[in-house]
């Protein structure tokens, strides 16, 4: 997933506090560049999620990133999911389970 499709996951709750500093690597693999974001990155799921909630929404802010509303999250994770199956990385029947499910909750 890209840096936009985790934080639209995070925002449909499909990723957690604890998945920050992964959402945050991604963002520094993706060529995005801030001091909260760094910050974010050097920290691990063991981390007070507080604090990771804390740096997440700065890094937000420097970067000048919003959280979606739920249907353009929702557009963005299942385009991400779309592209698994178009691209033959898996499995059709596995990736519409796990829109649906997305869908549903």
């Amino acid at each position: 997933m890209t840096l936009v499709q985790k934080i639209s996951a995070y925002t449909l709750g499909i990723l957690t506090d604890k998945d920050l500093p992964d959402i945050a690597m991604t963002g520094l693999e993706e060529g995005y560049d801030s001091e909260s974001l760094r910050i974010l990155a050097g920290y691990n799921t063991t981390n007070n999620s507080f604090i990771l909630n804390d740096y997440f929404r700065k890094t937000l802010k420097e970067l000048g990133l919003t959280f979606n509303d739920r249907k353009e999250a929702l557009i963005n994770v299942v385009a991400f999911y779309a592209k698994n199956v178009v691209d033959k990385k898996a499995d059709p029947y596995l990736e519409f389970e796990k829109v649906n499910e997305i869908i549903n909750k």
